[in-house]
């Protein structure tokens, strides 16, 4: 996602990989505790910075990604970043010793995508001495090959499902085209085999009753150009064409879905505060979407809603969720805080707890690392004790405890303030109405 400085606080279709994209996974990937639950680690929005040390980055350049580590510890004591920054080797090396603390057992870990640091190649050309284009992609293979080598050294054997962000680009933010390289570099770090545009499917290895099925939303994002610097609708197209395909698949052999993406569908609240005039109704909401690729997303996603038990995704960098679906059937997507604490939020991951047999976590806890250390959150129960989507929607309409939760976990326990919740409406609206016609239905209604 774009860093934001918050207050204080079908010929292509047959080619990209209609069949099912699968991932190897290693024998002893799966990893049951001992009380019957398998155990998931989230994390999301790393945005690793390697030139946090400016002294360091010579070396780093003419060193493979294996020495890299090396080079890191030469000078490791440096503070955590913080605020305003992107992670740097100080925090993604207390953040790994802490999801191996917290999750030594781990079955599978899911990474909702964004991986390089904001801004990546303003860095490098600052940061180099001799900047090149060809140095630049090497520095930027690199550096995702250390990120994984890091998390498959942390977690050997284990499953691992990382998806592309928007950062994630040889070409710049929100770029990517056909035979990417970028993507055939970035499943190679991570063993993983993926279409030419980006996206798989994996059975979870605990239990092949599930289908994994990782994106690349950055297709759909209003925000992508190829790699010619254009708008192109049709790689979306091709990669919704291959969703579809694999939710019939999935259902034919008695699989159940999840999803994971990093940017998620529905209306952007943060971008559309300064879109909307101030008597609410000339203007259209921001769509994290393009709307072609919004609509045909969600329809396509309450198409097969009886058929997907878990939706995750990132970017926003905060603890938050989006609904799909209707009062008589309905489905969260649950979306990852970030590691980055760029925004003002602080470094998070979560681990979810999966009961032997069941296809959706039947808990989630966050860890946040806070000024004081490391805290342990169970995160809030509304969607478990809620009788009805109608009770939801009525417990974010008005100031209610729950309420209150939500939004103190929003930004990871921080004391900060997201701007977003200037306009409680607005924010309330775009959790529950995904459309732009919905959204501004609800905004609208509610004036």
């Amino acid at each position: 996602m774009k860093a934001r400085h918050l207050p204080l606080f079908l010929t292509l279709l047959l080619a990209s990989g209609c069949s099912t994209v699968t991932q190897t996974a290693s024998p002893d990937a799966n990893r049951s505790v001992a009380s019957g639950q398998n155990t998931i680690l989230l994390l999301s929005d790393i945005h690793f910075n390697p030139f946090a040390d400016k002294s360091l980055v010579e070396k780093l350049e003419v060193a493979n990604e294996s020495d890299w580590e090396s080079i890191f510890e030469t000078n490791s004591t440096g503070n955590f970043a913080q605020t305003g920054s992107d992670t740097n080797y100080p925090l993604l090396k207390e953040v790994l010793k802490k999801t191996k603390a917290t999750a030594p057992s781990a079955g599978l870990v899911i990474i909702p995508g964004d991986f390089l640091a904001h801004k990546f190649q303003k860095l490098y050309n600052k940061a180099s001495a001799h900047p090149t284009k060809k140095g630049y992609r090497a520095f930027v293979s690199k550096t995702i090959q250390f990120i994984a080598h890091e998390l498959i050294k942390t977690f050997p054997g284990v499953q691992i499902a990382p998806v592309l962000g928007n950062n994630d680009s040889f070409e710049g933010d929100y770029q990517g085209h056909f035979h990417d390289a970028f993507y055939r570099m970035f499943a190679s770090s991570f063993h993983l085999e993926m279409s030419e545009l980006g996206y798989y499917s994996v059975p979870v290895s605990f239990n092949p009753k599930i289908r994994l099925i990782g994106l690349n939303t950055v297709l759909f994002s209003n925000k992508y150009h190829d790699n010619f610097g254009l708008p192109n609708r049709s790689n979306g197209k091709i990669e919704l064409a291959w969703l579809k395909h694999e939710m019939k698949e999935a259902k034919e052999a008695g699989q159940t879905a999840w999803i994971v993406g990093h940017i998620p569908a529905g209306v952007d609240p943060y971008n559309t505060l300064s879109a909307l005039d101030p008597i609410h109704s000339k203007r259209n909401p921001v769509l994290f979407y393009s709307e072609y690729f919004n609509e045909q997303y969600i329809n396509l996603i309450q198409e097969h809603l009886n058929d997907i038990s878990w939706m995750i995704s990132g970017h926003t960098h905060e603890n938050e969720f989006r609904i799909y679906g209707n009062k008589k059937s309905w489905k969260v997507d649950r979306f990852v805080p970030s590691i980055s604490p760029i925004n003002g939020n602080n470094p998070s991951f979560e681990v979810a707890k999966l009961k032997s047999g069941d296809e959706t976590p039947s808990s989630i806890q966050a860890e946040i690392l806070k000024q004081n250390g490391w805290e342990t959150e169970p995160l809030p129960s509304l969607f478990e004790r809620a009788s009805s989507l109608s009770a939801i929607q009525a417990t974010f309409a008005t100031n209610t405890p729950d309420r209150t939760l939500f939004q103190n976990a929003f930004l990871s326990g921080a004391s900060t303030q997201d701007i977003v919740f200037s306009d409680w409406k607005l924010y309330s609206c775009s959790l529950f109405h995904l459309t732009k016609d919905a959204f501004l239905k609800c905004y609208r209604d509610r004036e």
